[in-house]
């Protein structure tokens, strides 16, 4: 992305921030260095400068940023804007406009800079605008995982360039609702933790044309995702890695460069080094996935619709699935559950429909598409016409 269209991004964001709130910034305060918060503090209709600070949130103090525009330069030197260290962040109304400075681009590596950092504490981030001028090189919001977080409420906001969104290790009973995920890369929403709901959001080009999924479920019990949209994914649209008791409901996943939705099991055959940090300073509680719902889900156009293995107690019921395949022997091979799913106990298939994907340069091709046909649980589908 270059610096001029950044610019102008970032010109048209405080245009559109400025006619939609009620309050505007009318104070304009520069902070250098790391201000510690050990007291409650508020900030409100102001316009923040931290390009050489930023905040430390300590001794259970609370920090208010409402209604303000925040500019903030991250760096080797000034590697964050907030650390939630032990008290409450309330961040409502604003519009924040990063630069990455010497950052290095990791498209296919976590990154070792986050925007704000939580090690224990109460955060509530609602209704703002994050944007950053980099690709692949700062994350958004990450937590401890040797630190129990609980109630996290994030919702309706814009979430832009990112590399890494919310990575919420350790937390629980965290509402995540009604946010925007722009070309965010690697991980756009990665849950640990249980009693998580992800509702309501959109997710679009998820791994930015790199690497990246839209949602991450890790060692989780209690989870629901419902009615996301997912577009554009690089990677996996949803992968659930030894999760229990998950709901995925009402979703959408289109056009996935890969599997929509995929189940696996945590085990000796983990590659992923962030899952093995994870592993050994946070051990997993679960291997096996179980008691899995996926219902009234549309999938279309994804490489491939969805693959499991481990689990126990898997359902699967009233989700319409949509893709192009060359020729009726790759439409029942990549449709066949018998190889899609392996080491699955109780595992219910019901009433899940069929349609082919239309086509721009064929135009015979669309008469398949006229057929919604039943999904059947063994052997691939199977068109009332073939080529």
């Amino acid at each position: 992305m270059s610096k001029f269209h950044a610019a102008k991004e970032s010109v048209i964001l405080l245009i559109l921030w400025l006619l939609n709130s009620y309050a505007y910034a009318i104070n304009h305060l520069t902070i250098k260095g790391i201000q510690v918060i050990s007291k409650p503090t508020i900030y409100k209709n102001v316009q923040l400068d931290l390009k050489e600070g930023g905040f430390l949130i300590d001794h259970n103090a609370a920090l208010s940023i409402e209604n303000a525009i925040v500019k903030v330069i991250i760096s080797p030197q000034n590697p964050y804007f907030i650390y939630l260290k032990n008290g409450s962040l309330k961040f409502k109304n604003n519009v924040v406009l990063v630069e990455a400075h010497d950052l290095p681009q990791t498209p296919t590596q976590q990154s070792l800079y986050y925007l704000i950092k939580v090690l224990q504490g109460n955060l509530a981030l609602i209704n703002n605008r994050f944007n950053v001028d980099q690709f692949y090189s700062l994350g958004l919001l990450i937590t401890d995982e040797n630190n129990a977080t609980h109630h996290f409420m994030i919702h309706h906001n814009e979430i832009k360039y990112f590399h890494g969104g919310l990575y919420l290790l350790n937390s629980h009973n965290a509402l995540i609702k009604n946010n925007k995920f722009s070309r965010v890369s690697f991980g756009n929403i990665f849950i640990q933790g249980d009693h998580n709901r992800i509702m309501n959001n959109l997710f679009q080009f998820p791994g930015n044309l790199s690497l990246g999924d839209a949602i991450d479920v890790v060692d989780s019990e209690s989870i629901l995702i419902k009615e996301n949209l997912i577009a554009d994914d690089s990677c996996y649209g949803m992968q659930i890695f030894a999760g229990k008791n998950v709901v995925i409901d009402h979703n959408m996943m289109i056009n996935g460069i890969t599997y929509a939705i995929s189940l696996a099991p945590l085990n000796n055959s983990i590659t992923d080094p962030f899952l093995i940090k994870l592993n050994r300073t946070h051990p997993w509680h679960h291997e096996r996935n179980e008691n899995i719902r996926i219902t009234h889900n549309y999938l279309s156009q994804n490489r491939f619709a969805m693959r499991g293995n481990a689990i126990d107690g898997l359902t699967i019921k009233n989700n319409l699935f949509s893709q192009k395949f060359q020729d009726a022997y790759a439409r029942k091979f990549w449709t066949n559950n018998d190889q899609l799913f392996s080491d699955v106990s109780y595992f219910k298939w019901e009433e899940n429909f069929y349609r082919e994907a239309f086509a721009q340069d064929i135009k015979d091709d669309n008469a398949l598409a006229l057929h919604i046909v039943d999904y059947p649980q063994h052997g691939g589908v199977v068109l009332p016409q073939q080529y």
